[in-house]
């Protein structure tokens, strides 16, 4: 009994010995919180880090890519920041710059953007991540029916969602927005947007992307999430068309403007996406009779 006393006394000594090494050890001055909170000053084995390593732990500052290394292209640049270059100069080198915000309280004065689409002012532009091409709209251009009736660098841009007949010639863009509306372009191609599908000379055939785009006369010729498109008014069974992605449903509810059409399969469809939807060609506007 008496050694079972005597060897906890002597462990009870050793306890309070080394604890009153650990507080000579651990000072006010090696931490910021003597409450114990910064345990960000800690290793993961609960040592207290060197002088050196808790400075490089509690900073965290941002770096600030504003006026730092140039940049060609927005996405050069970090969130929030756009490659800001000067007016007229399109393709030039930048500075990546914080987009402004609060741009409704900015005088009204328009701007040709290097996105060759008109913007209210500068700060909507930029807020837009778009540089400045010109002060003023943006040039009227002839009309055109095909590329070749255009000058260089534009291109012969139909009305929406018609790759064909009278349209207008178009400057190409120079630079674009970057937010994602996936569009099928004239050129049977998919783009990420409006403007990236006119920087690359197009028209827009239809919103949502392009199928395979092979050639077909009927639906099964296709895969199960296309049909055989073909133009307005063919319906002819033998005649020719392209295996396009039938666009979906929920795509097609978000239309609230009702443009009836009639489609090959004799059914009245209250907007053409419905009729893409069901995987059958339009016969021609309206109600089917």
């Amino acid at each position: 009994m008496i050694k079972k006393i005597i060897l906890l006394g002597f462990m009870g000594l050793l306890f309070f010995a080394c604890d009153k090494k650990i507080a000579e050890k651990v000072t006010d001055d090696d931490i910021w919180n003597k409450n114990g909170n910064d345990t960000d000053l800690y290793d993961e084995d609960g040592k207290v880090d060197s002088e050196e390593e808790a400075d490089e732990k509690t900073d965290d500052s941002t770096p600030d890519k504003d006026n730092e290394e140039g940049c060609f292209k927005s996405s050069d640049c970090i969130e929030g920041y756009f490659c800001k270059k000067p007016d007229n100069g399109c393709t030039s080198e930048g500075i990546c710059t914080k987009k402004p915000e609060g741009c409704d309280y900015e005088e009204d004065e328009p701007f040709c953007g290097c996105d060759m689409q008109n913007h209210r002012n500068r700060c909507f532009a930029n807020s837009y991540g778009i540089n400045i091409k010109s002060k003023g709209f943006c040039p009227d251009l002839e009309r055109c029916t095909k590329d070749e009736d255009c000058p260089e660098n534009t291109f012969c841009d139909h009305f929406y969602e018609t790759c064909e007949g009278e349209g207008i010639c178009k400057e190409k863009p120079l630079e674009c927005y970057e937010f994602e509306y996936v569009l099928c372009g004239c050129d049977e191609k998919t783009h990420k947007n409006l403007c990236y599908a006119q920087m690359a000379g197009t028209g827009i055939m239809h919103p949502g992307g392009c199928g395979s785009m092979e050639e077909c006369t009927k639906n099964s010729d296709c895969l199960d999430t296309e049909y055989c498109s073909k133009k307005e008014g063919v319906c002819e069974e033998s005649a020719k068309g392209k295996c396009d992605l039938k666009r979906d449903e929920m795509e097609c509810m978000m239309y609230s403007a009702i443009m009836y059409v009639c489609g090959c399969d004799g059914v009245t469809y209250q907007h053409p996406c419905f009729a893409s939807n069901a995987g059958t060609t339009i016969d021609h506007e309206g109600e089917c009779e």
